[in-house]
């Protein structure tokens, strides 16, 4: 890694940090984040945050830390471009120190097909020949999984350390873009079981790391 953890910030990035609260948690939130235009000096960015057990993860270590989740309204949508370019524009300037990525599982996972295919390891960015409303869950799930796949991208290149969570299941993991991800310099990928670090529920999970010692 870089700077062999002499940063204090990397401890942000732990997976212990994820024991605070289950990724993916569309439980609605009490209150609205913190905006990132109200947030003075260098902050940590949770990236689809669900009930924000990261971003209090962090926040209890004395960083600031702003919460990206559809459930806060479209202002803190990341699959649209202007959030996308604000968040990237950070990273760049070193603003953020760090960035954890949990985009939703639920239209990549495996346990969805049992209702209906939408997608196989074969075609994850989704199979051909939906109806329209399967078509919109596709186009959503990818949508926001490009978008933190960008981000990711851009947290490598600029050397700010960066955690992307999925389900160790999950067909986004099976993306040529993904696939490509892990073999970038800097770049780690470690696969882990929730019930190891607290919960009541093993949760297979697949952390995809960057420039973090791990």
């Amino acid at each position: 890694g870089n700077g062999g953890g002499r940063d204090p910030h990397r401890r942000a990035l732990l997976p212990r940090s994820l024991r605070h609260g289950a990724r993916g948690c569309r439980a609605r939130p009490t209150r609205l984040p913190t905006s990132p235009a109200a947030v003075t000096g260098r902050w940590f960015a949770d990236i689809c945050s669900g009930a924000g057990g990261v971003a209090k993860a962090v926040r209890s270590r004395g960083f600031r830390s702003v919460e990206w989740d559809t459930l806060f309204g479209s202002a803190y949508d990341v699959g649209l471009r202007r959030n996308q370019r604000t968040i990237a524009a950070d990273i760049k300037a070193s603003r953020i120190f760090g960035v954890m990525l949990a985009p939703p599982c639920s239209s990549f996972s495996l346990a969805r097909t049992r209702n209906s295919v939408i997608r196989t390891k074969e075609n994850p960015w989704g199979i051909s020949g939906l109806d329209d409303r399967l078509q919109k869950q596709v186009e959503d799930g990818n949508r926001v999984m490009r978008a933190c796949i960008y981000l990711f991208t851009a947290c490598q290149r600029t050397g700010v350390p960066a955690a992307f969570e999925q389900p160790s299941t999950s067909y986004a993991l099976q993306t040529p873009e993904i696939l490509a991800l892990v073999e970038l310099p800097n770049v780690v990928s470690l696969l882990i079981d929730f019930c190891a670090y607290g919960t009541r529920w093993r949760k297979r999970t697949r952390l995809i790391l960057c420039n973090v010692d791990a």
